[in-house]
C-alpha cells in the first residue's frame, strides 16, 4: 500500500479558498447583525453590558475574597509565631529559674557537708572529725574544703577521723578520701582513722591504695592514741 504526498502546490492553491470562506462567514455574521431589528439590537448590546457587569463583580469579589484568605493566613502566621516567642521566653526563664535552683541546692549541700562533719576539739592538739552517711566524691570535695582550713585554725597536731557512722564510701571517693588524709599529713598533722566496718575495709584494700593514717578499733581507742603519741612527742622534745 502506497502513501500520497500532500503536493505543496495543492496546499498553496487552497488557502486563498479557506481565506476567502472564513471572510465570507465573518461577513455573513455582520450582516445578521445588521439586518436584525433595532429592538434586537439593543437587547443584545443590554446583555452584553450585563454580562461585562457581572464579570467585573465576581472578579472583584474573588480579589476581594483571595486577600481576604491572604490577610488571615498573614494573621494566623503571626499569632503562631507570638505564640512561639512567649514559649521561648517562658522556657528561658524556666531554664534561669533552674540554674539558681541549682545554685542554691549546690550551696545549702555544701553548708550541710560543713556542719555534717564538724572538727570537734577533744585536747590540746587533737580534734575528732567524724564523718557521717553516705559521701560521694562532691561531698568529699566540700569536707576538704572545710576541713583543712579547720585543723589549721585548730592547730591539730593529730586528726582523729571517725567513720563508725559511715554508711557508703563508694570505691570513686576513695582516691579523693586519700588525698584528704595525704594533704592533712603534708600539713604536719598525724591522722588516725577510727570506726571502720568490714564493707568498708574490703573497698579500701580493693583500691589498693596507701593511706598515710593510723587505724583504730573506735573513738576511744583513738583518742587514747592519740593521748599516747603527743605524750611521747612532749617527752622525745630536747
Amino acid at each position: 500500500m502506497t502513501t500520497r504526498t500532500p503536493d505543496p502546490d495543492a496546499i498553496r492553491a487552497r488557502k486563498p479558498h479557506l481565506a476567502c470562506a472564513i471572510l465570507t462567514l465573518l461577513g455573513s455574521a455582520a450582516a445578521g447583525v445588521v439586518l436584525l431589528t433595532p429592538a434586537l439590537q439593543t437587547g443584545l448590546v443590554l446583555t452584553v453590558v450585563v454580562a461585562l457587569l457581572v464579570a467585573q463583580v465576581w472578579l472583584a469579589f474573588l480579589t476581594w475574597y483571595r486577600e481576604r484568605t491572604l490577610c488571615r493566613t498573614i494573621a494566623e502566621l503571626d499569632a503562631k509565631a507570638a505564640a512561639a516567642a512567649h514559649l521561648t521566653r517562658e522556657r528561658e526563664d524556666a531554664r534561669a529559674e533552674l540554674a539558681r535552683c541549682r545554685a542554691r541546692l549546690e550551696q545549702t549541700n555544701a553548708q550541710f557537708d560543713t556542719l555534717s562533719t564538724p572538727v570537734i576539739p577533744i585536747t590540746q592538739g587533737v580534734v575528732a572529725v567524724p564523718l557521717v552517711g553516705a559521701i560521694d566524691p562532691a561531698r568529699m570535695q566540700h569536707i576538704r574544703a572545710g576541713l583543712l582550713p579547720s585543723i589549721k585554725a585548730h592547730r591539730a597536731q593529730v586528726a582523729i577521723i571517725d567513720l563508725t557512722g559511715l554508711t557508703d564510701l563508694p570505691p570513686e571517693t576513695t582516691p579523693v578520701f586519700a588525698q584528704v588524709l595525704s594533704a592533712i599529713d603534708f600539713m604536719g598533722c598525724r591522722v588516725i582513722l577510727t570506726g571502720i566496718d568490714a564493707q568498708t575495709a574490703r573497698t579500701l584494700l580493693k583500691q589498693n591504695l596507701k593511706l598515710p593514717a593510723e587505724t583504730r578499733r573506735n573513738l576511744q581507742a583513738g583518742i587514747a592514741y592519740a593521748a599516747d603519741m603527743l605524750a611521747t612527742a612532749t617527752t622525745h622534745q630536747p
